[in-house]
Parts: structure tokens; C-alpha cells; sequence
């Protein structure tokens, strides 16, 4: 077997830094190979089936639910994306008789967090 340092010798010249940067840089390369060679083995299963990838992608994208939105009407900056433990504030009014679909906000666009 041949040792790394007949195989590198310019590697013993370099600080730890240097070394660490190296790795770094090398395990950003491997990760982009491997979802480079992902994407043309996906590509190709497509082909074989016939089926055309971004149309594919784009109508599983249609089909996707949207994320509710349940929002404090006591404090709109509170709010639950319906997923995850209820929050204090969603328990509390349920107790005191909402329903959820009454905390559910009329607008269903972005999630703010669970607050």
C-alpha cells in the first residue's frame, strides 16, 4: 500500500488551516458530485418512463396542501403553522370556546413560527 505522504507530499507543507479549508473545499466537491449524479440518474429514470421531469415536479408541487395558518386574534403576532405541539395561547382559546377553524387565518401565505 502507498502512504498518503508519497501520494501528497505537498500536504505536509501546509498549516492546519490550510489543511482544514482543503477538506472543507474536498467534501463540497463530493456533496455536488453526488447530487449532480443524483440528478442525471433521476433524469434518466424519466426518460426510460416517458415522463417529463419538470412537469412531473411541477404537477407534485400543485398537489402539495397548503400550510395552515392559525393566528391569535388577541395578538396576530402569535402565531401556529398548525404543525407541533399547540401553543399556550392556541390551548387557552379553545378552552374558552373558538373553534380552530375560527383561529384559522384568512390569509394562507407564509408560516411565522410557532410562538
Amino acid at each position: 500500500m502507498i502512504s498518503n505522504r508519497k501520494l501528497f507530499p505537498k500536504l505536509e507543507g501546509l498549516s492546519i488551516r490550510q489543511l482544514e479549508q482543503l477538506k472543507s473545499d474536498i467534501e463540497k466537491s463530493i456533496s455536488s458530485r453526488k447530487k449532480d449524479e443524483l440528478y442525471e440518474s433521476i433524469k434518466m429514470l424519466a426518460k426510460e418512463a416517458g415522463v417529463d421531469l419538470v412537469q412531473l415536479l411541477a404537477e407534485r408541487d400543485a398537489t402539495e396542501k397548503p400550510t395552515k395558518l392559525y393566528v391569535n386574534p388577541n395578538d396576530p403576532s402569535k402565531t401556529w403553522s398548525g404543525k407541533g405541539r399547540h401553543p399556550n395561547w392556541f390551548k387557552d382559546l379553545v378552552r374558552s370556546g373558538y373553534e380552530p377553524e375560527q383561529i384559522l387565518s384568512q390569509n394562507q401565505g407564509s408560516v411565522s413560527g410557532n410562538q
